[in-house]
């Protein structure tokens, strides 16, 4: 069973260097490529999908790190359900 968490954690932090490295990717090359009707369709699907993906990779870090973001929702109810 430890062996499937580590193997987990290792392809959420794999998820997230691929989700940084497609955004730098995306900023450097963008500007450089002939426009094409593959072209354009692409850079629409990432514009749809890529926050999607951004979604799922921050909420399942929050899930498998939930010590790391206690002090933020305790922040955040003390914020918004005043005492």
């Amino acid at each position: 069973m430890q062996l499937w968490a580590y193997e987990n954690e290792f392809a959420l932090w794999c998820f997230l260097a691929m989700l940084v490295t497609a955004a730098w990717m995306a900023i450097g090359q963008f500007r450089r490529l002939p426009a094409t009707k593959m072209r354009a369709l692409h850079v629409r699907a990432a514009a749809i999908f890529f926050p999607f993906a951004v979604l799922l990779a921050v909420t399942a870090l929050q899930m498998a790190h939930r010590t790391w973001f206690a002090p933020i929702v305790a922040a955040a109810c003390a914020i918004c359900i005043p005492v």
